[in-house]
């Protein structure tokens, strides 16, 4: 179960400018990229609408650069820039219903 998971476990490397980034994750998600393909099944990278205040646009340039160099054959579909309005969030990452259902 997901709820079990040990954060503790999860591997950080501290970059410049004190960003951090979970190696674990990326690994991770590379091992179920292969997985995908393995069974033949096509992998795409979602990335869900974000308020334009969301922190993680701090990481923006280097978010693209993992992007690229570990993920370009990889389909990507963008959407935090969806236009919505503040009241179609639950937080700056999350959407409500409104959101949603736009």
């Amino acid at each position: 179960m997901l709820n079990n998971i040990n954060a503790q476990n999860i591997e950080y490397k501290q970059l410049s400018n004190h960003q951090n980034i979970s190696v674990t994750n990326i690994a991770y998600l590379s091992k179920l990229i292969q997985l995908c393909n393995t069974f033949g099944k096509k992998a795409v990278l979602i990335r869900s609408p974000l308020h334009e205040k969301h922190p993680g646009f701090q990481n923006e340039s280097l978010y693209l650069e993992i992007l690229h160099n570990q993920f370009e054959n990889v389909d990507f579909m963008d959407f935090s820039k969806f236009p919505l309005i503040n009241s179609e969030f639950g937080d700056f990452e999350h959407l409500n219903y409104k959101g949603a259902k736009k």
